[in-house]
């Protein structure tokens, strides 16, 4: 299944720098996952496409191969999360219907330890996420979600990596509410955080519970007024922030609508809300940047006519947030705008001397369109926000495309699309300097990468980030498939 390793390369200095890099031949039966492990180096996980056997290569921040182990799960599986804690590399594997794998990696040894379980939630379909503390586990299980926004139709569980059993956690019972969705499960120190909505006739509220263990945490609670025309639709926790508990999200300007019109943040005092403050995406400055010039102004007239009438355009991005970072006493948030692509698909049938035509749309992927960054001053108003293309990436699920790597006042934001790395950064005040961009260079140096997919980026350590996924070049009229990962970082 392992193709042979080619030879690290270097690329020129630039404003982005690629210093190291590893390929593999890549064959349509294989599939690659990368576990970045900060300086420690990363976990190379490969299997086939039919997924009943694997293997593990740990390497280490130079990329130079530590050991080697294949594994064979029960049955056929793939992998549905991941997840590093203390010396372990964790992976949740979904075998088929409710049964999955949560298989612990050590890293000094290589040897895995294996649960192989069934889901306590009834009509599983997917599992999804893991999260790991010491001897406690979570993911969520339940029916396939079609569309994020419009939350998972499923339920916490809960593994016990002592006893190897699983336990589905009654967070609709904690808030009172049946009719309960998931929206966002994160890591905390201790545990994880959920948050949860639940629809009502107008409006939608939003619940933030923290899980340790089994044991479910009194629940944050908010509602948008009952005056307002106003519905949330997600949202993230900020733990320990200044003057109580921070909660981040978005909403939407009509009371049943999914799309996004722009930010909300909330404060906490001792579990009960400070203050809420909504920020319109059409109060921010740059939001609409990644635009062409000519759209920016067509579209800045039906602005200036529905404001003529009272009312405001209604926007519906759909937005994917990132943790929300403290940077130099300033909330900074990255989000990622994406919309579901579809395609049409016609039949034509001739019976009887009858011919029929029938269409039907196809989903293709989420197609990713800008991020946006903005800070916050502690009271939740607006500082400053910038816009950042991202190159229209088609991606089969919901994803985080850009990594961010925070220093001080300083935030680096770094992504991958069609072979070509993009970086900008930004303090405490403003986006600083302008994006940079290099196209990463194949293995020998010789050739430059012609286009890229299924690209993954993530901050590794110190000022370096780590870029995987699959790639083509052209060189010396041949052409080659590879997977490829690379250490990038900000040139001296």
């Amino acid at each position: 299944m392992f193709a042979a390793l080619l030879p690290l390369a270097l690329a020129a200095p630039s404003a982005v720098s690629q210093v190291l890099r590893h390929e593999i031949v890549a064959d349509r039966r294989d599939a690659w996952e990368v576990v970045p492990l900060g300086a420690e180096g990363l976990l190379l996980v490969g299997s086939d496409d039919r997924g009943d056997a694997f293997t593990f290569t740990r390497y280490d921040a130079n990329f130079a191969p530590l050991w080697t182990k294949d594994w064979a799960p029960p049955e056929r599986a793939e992998v549905r999360g991941a997840w590093v804690d203390g010396g372990d590399a964790w992976l949740l594997l979904h075998r088929r219907g409710a049964d999955f794998t949560v298989l612990g990696i050590d890293l000094t040894t290589g040897e895995p330890t294996a649960f192989s379980l069934t889901s306590p939630v009834k009509k599983t379909r997917e599992v999804e996420g893991l999260f790991v503390r010491g001897d406690d586990a979570w993911l969520t299980a339940g029916p396939a979600a079609v569309d994020p926004v419009e939350g998972a139709e499923g339920t916490l569980v809960h593994v016990d990596l002592t006893a190897g059993s699983a336990e589905a956690l009654d967070i609709a019972g904690l808030v009172g509410e049946p009719r309960m969705r998931l929206r966002h499960v994160q890591a905390t120190a201790e545990g994880v955080s959920v948050v949860a909505t639940v629809d009502t006739q107008r409006h939608r509220a939003l619940f933030v519970v923290d899980v340790k263990g089994r044991d479910l945490e009194g629940a944050l609670a908010m509602a948008p007024p009952e005056e307002d025309n106003t519905n949330l639709l997600g949202a993230l926790r900020v733990p320990a922030s200044t003057g109580g508990d921070l909660v981040v999200g978005t909403y939407a300007q009509g009371a049943r609508d999914t799309g996004a019109q722009g930010l909300f943040l909330a404060r906490f005092v001792e579990g009960r809300q400070d203050w809420l403050r909504y920020h319109s995406f059409l109060s921010f400055q740059h939001f609409f940047d990644y635009l062409p010039e000519p759209m920016r102004e067509r579209l800045a007239r039906r602005i200036e006519k529905k404001a003529e009438k009272g009312v405001e355009l209604d926007l519906g991005y759909r937005l994917s947030l990132h943790a929300p970072l403290i940077v130099g006493g300033r909330y900074v948030i990255v989000g990622e705008a994406y919309y579901p692509q579809y395609h049409t698909v016609t039949t034509t049938t001739t019976a009887n001397g009858t011919t029929t035509r029938t269409s039907h749309e196809v989903f293709d992927g989420w197609r990713y369109t800008h991020a946006i960054v903005a800070a916050f001053d502690p009271l939740g108003e607006l500082v400053w926000d910038a816009s950042v293309p991202i190159g229209n990436v088609l991606s089969a699920t919901v994803r985080d495309q850009v990594a961010v790597s925070v220093e001080g006042d300083h935030v680096h934001m770094l992504y991958c699309v069609g072979g070509k790395v993009y970086s900008l950064e930004a303090d405490g005040n403003e986006v600083s300097g302008e994006k940079a961009e290099q196209r990463l260079i194949a293995a020998g140096g010789d050739a430059a990468v012609k286009t890229s997919w299924e690209s993954r980026a993530a901050w590794w350590y110190d000022d370096w980030f780590l870029l995987w996924g699959y790639e083509r070049i052209k060189e010396k009229g041949a052409r080659r498939t590879v997977f490829a990962f690379s250490k990038v970082g900000a040139a001296p």
